[in-house]
């Protein structure tokens, strides 16, 4: 059963990946303090839960399998001003009411990140009805404060562990075009990187024991104020078993990548050099049929990993017989217009 079958069917599962997806991709609700100018007072409010996303397909997972809780459980999780997710510039967001955090941290007492924690529980501490009724009470709060954690069943059970790693794969792990998957993330984050990094290593997941420091340079070079950053890495040829358990991801793209490599990974041939400039050639009649297109889409009709595909493409763009263009994260590549022929 996939993970994403299991959450719409059991409570506790949901609440589970809920924390891991509240972690790497939900909003973090940070107070906010403003003056009444007219009675001369300071009052605080706390932002709004949200997800917001590029990928419309997983944010209406979220809210049509929180929709499903809600009516088995009889609860108002998501507002009411979201029949729909809604479109934001070339994102899709969705905003969930602090009763939804109050019950996930209810079935899972705390969630595997302190910064996480502490942002959630100060907004259902101050969750109001006015500005002086409380919804949660003060003994509640200190229930949530003092329980224990749940999210150790992951270190027992291989398929929840798995379902934790789909999820995050949806949602935080880079390099699913190429089959290198990372998880890195800030500084405030690091108690959460070495929890997953705990039980990539329970079931032999990890290419390492510890996490590994990220470079910031580039950032402080262009100016932006980076912090600290760490990551860990999942073993390409252990993809294969974390998907048997646990898969298909929400995002196609994604999902079509992981598959490819793990199918790789299980029956891997090098194709790189077996003539002089066979690659390089297939390369360029490929862009030539299917432009524009991309590295990743490339690596599915040669079967080569995308560091080997972008040597050669690299070459071809020095030569001056095709074109590269940065679009986001990713490259475009077509063939130049004087040299559409056939190398």
């Amino acid at each position: 059963m996939s993970i994403y079958k299991r959450m719409r069917e059991n409570w506790r599962t949901y609440c589970l990946m809920s924390g891991i997806a509240i972690i790497e991709e939900f909003s973090k609700p940070s107070e906010h303090k403003w003056i009444d100018k007219k009675l001369g007072k300071e009052y605080s409010s706390y932002q709004s839960i949200r997800l917001k996303m590029k990928d419309e397909k997983i944010v209406n997972w979220w809210l049509n399998t929180t929709r499903i809780w809600e009516k088995k459980l009889n609860q108002e999780f998501i507002s009411n001003n979201f029949k729909k997710v809604h479109r934001d510039g070339d994102q899709y967001t969705l905003h969930f009411l602090p009763n939804w955090a109050y019950h996930i941290l209810k079935e899972i007492k705390k969630f595997p990140s302190e910064y996480t924690n502490s942002h959630y529980l100060n907004k259902i501490r101050n969750w109001k009805i006015s500005k002086n009724n409380y919804i949660i009470s003060r003994s509640e709060i200190t229930q949530l404060e003092q329980s224990t954690f749940l999210h150790d069943k992951l270190l027992k059970n291989k398929f929840l562990a798995a379902g934790a790693f789909i999820v995050s794969f949806d949602l935080e792990f880079r390099g699913c075009q190429t089959g290198r998957l990372d998880l890195t993330m800030s500084d405030k984050y690091k108690d959460f990187l070495e929890y997953m990094l705990k039980i990539a290593n329970k079931y032999g997941w990890a290419t390492q024991n510890n996490l590994s420091n990220v470079s910031i340079n580039h950032s402080i070079i262009r100016g932006i104020k980076a912090s600290p950053q760490y990551c860990f890495r999942i073993k390409t040829q252990k993809l294969k078993e974390i998907y048997k358990l646990a898969g298909p991801l929400l995002n196609k793209d994604k999902d079509k990548c992981i598959k490819f490599h793990t199918k790789r990974s299980s029956n891997y041939i090098n194709r790189g050099g077996s003539k002089k400039g066979y690659m390089k050639k297939k390369l360029y009649n490929l862009i030539k049929k299917i432009e524009p297109t991309t590295t990743t889409k490339l690596q599915f009709q040669v079967n080569i990993g995308t560091d080997v595909i972008l040597d050669h493409l690299n070459k071809l763009f020095k030569e001056g017989l095709i074109n590269k263009k940065r679009k986001g994260k990713r490259y475009i590549w077509s063939i130049k217009n004087a040299n559409k022929r056939r190398l």
